[in-house]
């Protein structure tokens, strides 16, 4: 098998703080080719280790540069795998394949330079179905591809109203600043919602970094903040469960796919998927989005529900009209606690207050899954195993708990220290102390 890596080499110290060529190996077996790419870095911005240029560097093209290597790697590594007989192939192989490799990339970046930041999102767009993850290696899921098409036409409209024409090399930071100010003055959108609009930009220019064209994005940064998404405990779960429904059977569906979200975790989208073949020895095998094996135990209800319909969910609706019509079932459950939700719109923080069924949407399902779970005290890594976060960090940003939540913890954690205390034997005499 052969395999290809990137390297530098300094003859003498005088080269230290010099540029030099980033060069490439390929091995297979005993035999060797040698190439060098048209990129020049200093040493001390070179990753021996991961053989790409350093992360912590401020070096201006550093991410289209790692792109490139790794698109060249493989671009190498199919045209090796395609040659029959290997042994004729002469020393300059490498080298020719490198050079017109760079040389195509030109042309295209000189080309793509010209084009219009509309019509290279088009053309991201044109080809969004075929796209694979770099870090992954999967295609989008439909779901993700519809955000991205949600975020061109947001992105399409600021620019006839503000930037016609403007081309992908001329975006800048005053372009981003613009952009922000027009999601949250004009707009109005939600803190989070214009945090998700300039994560969707920063994805289109990615792309453009991806095949060489340099785009400014290192300050772009995406606001967030804490949102004040509610969960339902295991007390109102089994409320909405025992809910009799028979003569509301759009309401029963609904509470049906929403309780069976709210025990396995899955996201709404894959609750339908759910059939017999993917359930063995009472367990989900199979999670539809990222086609990991997750083993997911089946609960008593979910269990139930599956049963009832002979292991085949109803349809899911819309997600519009599903959310429309689970707070419907959740005021029949009288799930009706008054909530006080925070909110930043237009650069303002607004409280409002709610009835908690107002509040529950589709994803509060998933939501209460992990949240339930966390409060019973299940490992943590467990839950984020089933739920697919892949850091904790990200994880406990998921996870809700009410301030009175938290409080009836800590009493509950000095209650334990009291009884501790109070259980804990008592020397029968008194220590002596000796002059």
């Amino acid at each position: 098998m052969a395999t290809v890596s990137y390297y530098i080499r300094t003859q003498d110290k005088k080269q230290i703080d010099e540029p030099i060529s980033i060069r490439i190996r390929l091995r297979h077996n005993e035999k060797y080719f040698y190439a060098r790419t048209t990129y020049n870095i200093k040493p001390e911005d070179w990753d021996k280790k991961k053989q790409r240029i350093k992360q912590g560097r401020l070096h201006s093209k550093r991410d289209t540069i790692n792109s490139t290597l790794g698109s060249l790697e493989s671009h190498i590594i199919n045209l090796w795998n395609v040659q029959i007989n290997k042994s004729l192939l002469e020393k300059a192989w490498l080298q020719n394949i490198v050079d017109k490799y760079f040389a195509s990339l030109s042309k295209e970046i000189k080309e793509s330079e010209e084009i219009t930041l509309k019509g290279f999102i088009h053309n991201v767009m044109e080809s969004i179905d075929e796209y694979v993850d770099p870090i992954s290696g999967k295609k989008l899921s439909p779901r993700t591809i519809q955000k991205h098409e949600r975020t061109q036409e947001v992105i399409n409209e600021f620019i006839d109203s503000n930037y016609p024409g403007i081309l992908i090399k001329e975006v800048d930071y005053q372009f981003y600043r613009s952009f922000l100010q027009y999601l949250t003055n004009k707009e109005g959108f939600a803190i989070n919602t214009v945090g998700k609009y300039i994560a969707g930009l920063k994805m289109f220019l990615n792309r453009a970094l991806e095949i060489g064209i340099y785009v400014h994005t290192k300050n772009f940064k995406k606001p967030s903040e804490v949102s004040d998404s509610i969960y339902l405990n295991e007390e109102e779960l089994l409320k909405i469960y025992n809910l009799d429904l028979s003569q509301k059977r759009k309401l029963e569906k609904v509470r049906d796919l929403f309780i069976v979200g709210c025990w396995t975790g899955l996201r709404f989208g894959d609750l339908t998927s759910l059939t017999r073949d993917i359930i063995v020895k009472n367990r989900i095998i199979e999670n539809e989005k990222t086609g990991n094996i997750v083993p997911i135990p089946l609960h008593w209800m979910t269990k139930a529900i599956l049963e009832k319909y002979n292991y085949n969910l109803p349809v899911a609706i819309s997600n519009q009209k599903f959310n429309d019509y689970i707070k419907d079932v959740c005021e029949e459950a009288e799930i009706k606690e008054e909530i006080t939700k925070g909110i930043t719109k237009k650069g303002e923080r607004k409280k409002e207050v709610f009835k908690k069924f107002d509040l529950v949407t589709a994803h509060t399902a998933r939501r209460s899954f992990a949240t339930n779970l966390y409060n019973s005290g299940f490992p943590t890594l467990s839950i984020m195993a089933i739920t697919g976060h892949t850091t904790e960090r990200t994880f406990l940003g998921y996870i809700r708990k009410t301030p009175e939540e938290h409080a009836k913890h800590l009493e509950k954690h000095w209650e334990k220290i009291e009884n501790q205390l109070a259980t804990k034997p008592k020397d029968q005499d008194d220590e002596k102390v000796v002059d």
